[in-house]
């Protein structure tokens, strides 16, 4: 079952760059996911820890071509473009938080929702 979303209140543009995703911080949504499916009050969640070593890396930064390295101006537009790239990368993947509370730990696997929309959100839910 999945978890009520929290609708995020800025744009997905400057979401992405603002913290390698959409804004806001995840582990909020995945208490909150945590909350519901454990039914664990809010208040007796005990931690919410980020489990990178779940998370899929993201693709390494390319070299750029000889002649776009040796021109500065040329390579700041392309280094904007890479960047670009990697954000919608993040922003598509999946973060995942161990969430322990009511004598019970869950891993919340959460990732962007209702993209290309105007109300994006973040869903969270229980791996199994």
């Amino acid at each position: 079952m999945l978890a009520k979303a929290r609708l995020l209140a800025t744009s997905v543009g400057l979401s992405v760059a603002a913290c390698g995703g959409i804004s806001g911080d995840w582990r909020y949504d995945a208490r909150d996911a945590f909350v519901e499916e454990a039914s664990c009050p809010r208040n007796r969640v005990a931690g919410v820890v980020r489990r990178r070593d779940l998370e899929k890396p993201l693709p390494p930064y390319p070299t750029p071509p000889a002649d776009i390295a040796a021109d500065a101006g040329r390579l700041a537009v392309w280094r904007k473009h890479v960047d670009n790239e990697r954000n919608a990368s993040l922003a598509l993947g999946q973060a995942f938080y161990e969430v322990t509370g009511c004598g019970q730990t869950m891993v919340m696997a959460c990732s962007a929702a209702g993209l290309g929309t105007d109300q994006p959100y973040v869903a969270c839910h229980p791996q199994r």
